[in-house]
């Protein structure tokens, strides 16, 4: 190799471009802390190697003319011979003779030429003195270098040392305990040990959001891969999800989480692990396991006590921040919910571990959650073999998977008729059919037409006795004594904080009260009604109706079809929110006896229709012979009511939110709030009289993509002012749509606000509800 091939190396290396190609590998794949004192000193270190290779090419080139001048000299290498491997002599050959050439080029770089050569001649000793100025040059640059460094560091530590001491008498000070503060000690030193004072991602905050994603996905990748749950996210949700995490290091013995509180973070150990104390049972979880599961999803409150065994280090994934990444991805919230709490984990330590499901499940029923009854009646009754089996059927009611599902009775049909089913409220329902959710929404709007709908997984109850009208006026919050025979009303189910644990349809009738639930809440109603039962001093029973399917059938079209089915029924006088018994016909002369309300979800005129289960599906093929009539699910569905201005229980209104605060005052009659009565009366009332209520439910349009649950509202000046509870595309209005909840004092028509949808801020107007205007139908 030629001297000019050997010099090639530093003119294509530049010094800078390689240094700080050293210094993205150390902090890339060393995982090396890196600042600007030691990039100083990566780049002293590659002049130091880059200086010792020019000076062996310098040597190189004045050994080829000092052999001529002065022969075999210590600066010549030039024709030198060694003996080979053969025990012959033998010219140095080029590559041997740099490596001595760099050999010697490092020593005297390092040692500044202190007993390394004598000079024999004048070109020796000039070449000697050169070699000492530049030695001593680069010796000096490196010391330097490795000072700053030094001193860099002892700096940052003592600033962290200092600020840690200044914490530590404060605490001490206040009486804060020992063992408290050498925790805390701890707990900093090993961060200082991992982290040098640093987060973990706090060099790219200011970055854009996709290169933090990118970054999140390969830091935390490893970790993401021990951790069940999160291999079942798609790529773009679990890179979004982990640039959410924050990690904590905690000390030997510290308490993560304390059983009864109410914070709603979710916990994944990174490493280490963790020591969960509940009544009556002990359980380690280790890496990649995780806790506050039902927390985050449920808002239920730790059912156990959580502490470190010795150094962890966790990732939380809080509430709030989980909150606003659902609004991005609305899909995960239920997947989630599902696939996130495990029957057969929370089951399988046996016995001991069941009593802390025993208290999950009473902080369920406190907070209105699913649950089934007799779990609480006889819960300390049951056998270990009974309470598991009993407990599992809870949680597979609340957390069902597609695979427990229940079927309503006209499931076959909606299969035969190409219907994609879905999980909903336990159970499986079509989202759609072969015609797409615009058409089935549109064809519900047109004139003259119908869209049929099932709503079986509805709770159908009845209420008797003759004190029933007592009974349920103490279970919610409408007038139910005014209502004359066949008429039906909105009412709302309330807590003792006033909280909507329900919206429900009541309909008296001679001998009884029919109420129709929401499918996600009958266990919850039910709990709550039975507990109230047992307090009222009156003759009344509840009955759950379970022989019986419900069909709504919604459209200005409804009532065309059903006058030829109903004989003995004058429609025009059957106003909305009334109902009857009566015998429906169908072609071939078949007749079934049906409960026909005028009533529906849709903001259309229509019918809900009880019919009994075996005789469900040929009534509503009867009704699809009609062609008027198509078949419609759940998408259709809440895109009409969404139009319609109508609540959605769960989303729109749930425990936390009061009739007041959801602009549903209008459900509580005068009487009932001069005489009360049902829970929560007194901070309903309240709210009434002495405008307490800071917050109101609000319909608004949105310029641009549509706002899903849980994005948050800002005003002018960016502060959040509220958050949506249910989005969509309008087909009807082809703009998008929403409900939010936002402070009382901005709610006005017109308000002008900003809401982020899909990572973008869109222009947000609030608007007067309903969206489209309604149809009902009106007696004259």
């Amino acid at each position: 190799m030629s001297l000019l091939q050997l010099n090639k190396v530093p003119l294509i290396l530049e010094s800078i471009e390689a240094s700080e190609r050293l210094a993205q590998f150390l902090a890339a794949d060393l995982n090396l802390p890196l600042d600007e004192s030691r990039l100083r000193f990566i780049r002293s270190v590659m002049v130091y190697v880059l200086s010792g290779h020019w000076i062996a090419c310098l040597w190189f080139r004045l050994g080829l003319h000092a052999y001529d001048l002065y022969g075999d000299s210590w600066l010549s290498t030039y024709k030198m011979l060694a003996v080979d491997g053969f025990g012959t002599l033998s010219e140095i050959p080029t590559s041997r003779r740099y490596v001595r050439s760099l050999h010697f080029a490092i020593g005297s770089i390092t040692t500044v030429f202190y007993g390394d050569v004598v000079s024999m001649n004048v070109v020796e000793t000039v070449v000697e003195i050169a070699f000492i100025v530049l030695c001593i040059l680069i010796f000096g640059v490196l010391v330097g270098a490795q000072g700053e460094l030094i001193e860099a560091n002892y700096k940052h530590k003592m600033l962290f040392e200092q600020n840690l001491m200044e914490l530590y008498h404060f605490l001490k000070n206040n009486s804060v305990p020992r063992d408290v503060r050498q925790r805390l000690r701890l707990y900093y030193t090993n961060t200082w040990l991992k982290y040098h004072g640093h987060d973990d991602l706090e060099g790219v905050r200011g970055l854009s959001s996709l290169l933090v994603e990118d970054i999140a996905q390969y830091t935390l990748r490893g970790f993401a891969n021990k951790v069940s749950i999160l291999k079942s996210c798609d790529e773009s949700f679990l890179r979004s999800l982990l640039t959410c995490l924050k990690h904590i290091i905690c000390s030997s013995s510290e308490a993560v989480v304390r059983k009864g509180d109410v914070d709603r973070s979710m916990y994944f150990i990174a490493r280490g692990k963790v020591l969960v104390q509940g009544p009556g049972f002990e359980l380690v979880k280790h890496e990649g396991d995780f806790f506050g599961e039902l927390s985050l999803l449920y808002g239920i409150p730790r059912s156990a006590t959580c502490s470190s065994l010795g150094v962890s280090l966790l990732y939380v994934l809080e509430w709030e921040t989980y909150e606003k990444l659902l609004a991005d991805y609305p899909e995960y919230r239920e997947q989630n919910r599902r696939e996130w709490v495990i029957v057969s984990t929370v089951l399988k330590t046996g016995e001991s571990r069941f009593r802390s499901i025993i208290d999950i499940v009473a902080h369920m029923e406190k907070a209105n959650w699913v649950l089934v009854d007799e779990i609480i009646r006889k819960a300390k009754s049951l056998n270990p073999t009974m309470l598991r089996t009993s407990a599992a059927r809870v949680l597979r009611r609340s957390f069902s998977s597609g695979s427990e599902l229940k079927k309503t009775p006209l499931y076959d049909l909606h299969v035969s008729l190409g219907g994609k089913m879905v999980p909903f409220a336990g159970y499986s329902m079509p989202v759609q059919y072969s015609a797409g959710v615009l058409q089935s929404h549109l064809h519900t709007r047109e004139q003259g037409k119908a869209s049929l709908f099932d709503v079986s997984h509805m709770g159908q109850l009845r209420i008797t006795g003759k004190d029933r009208m007592q009974f349920l006026e103490s279970v919610v919050v409408g007038d139910l004594q005014a209502l004359g025979s066949g008429e039906a009303k909105l009412s709302l189910i309330t807590n003792n904080q006033g909280g909507i644990i329900d919206d429900c349809v009541v309909s008296r009738y001679d001998d009884h009260l029919y109420v129709v639930v929401n499918a996600g809440n009958q266990d919850v109603d039910l709990v709550h009604m039975h507990k109230l039962l047992e307090g009222f001093k009156g003759d009344a029973a509840i009955e759950r109706i379970q022989d019986r399917a419900l069909v709504a059938l919604q459209g200005t079209g409804a009532v065309d079809v059903v006058e030829t089915l109903a004989p003995n029924v004058n429609l025009k006088d059957l106003g909305f929110m009334h109902g009857v018994f009566t015998p429906l016909k169908l072609k071939g002369g078949k007749t079934v006896d049906v409960i026909l309300t005028r009533c529906g979800y849709t903001g259309e005129d229509g019918f809900e229709i009880s019919v009994l289960s075996k005789e469900s599906e040929t009534f509503a093929r009867a009704l699809l012979d009609d062609e008027r009539v198509l078949e419609a699910g759940l998408g259709a569905r809440d895109s009409l009511r969404l139009e319609a201005g109508l609540c959605l229980h769960g989303h729109d209104i749930t425990a936390e939110t009061t009739p007041v605060e959801a602009t549903l005052a209008w459900t509580i009659g005068k009487r009932r709030r001069e005489e009360g009565g049902f829970p929560g009366h007194a901070i309903i009332m309240d709210q009434l009289k002495n405008k307490t209520a800071t917050k109101k439910r609000v319909g608004f349009v949105v310029e641009g993509a549509a706002a899903r649950e849980g994005a948050e509202l800002y005003d002018a000046e960016d502060n959040v002012v509220g958050h949506v509870t249910s989005g969509t595309f309008s087909p009807s209005l082809k703009k998008a749509i929403g409900m939010a909840y936002v402070d009382k004092k901005i709610g006005k028509v017109g308000t002008e606000l900003h809401v982020k949808a899909r990572k973008k801020m869109q222009k947000a107007t609030i608007a007067k509800m309903p969206f489209v205007p309604a149809r009902y139908y009106k007696k004259e």
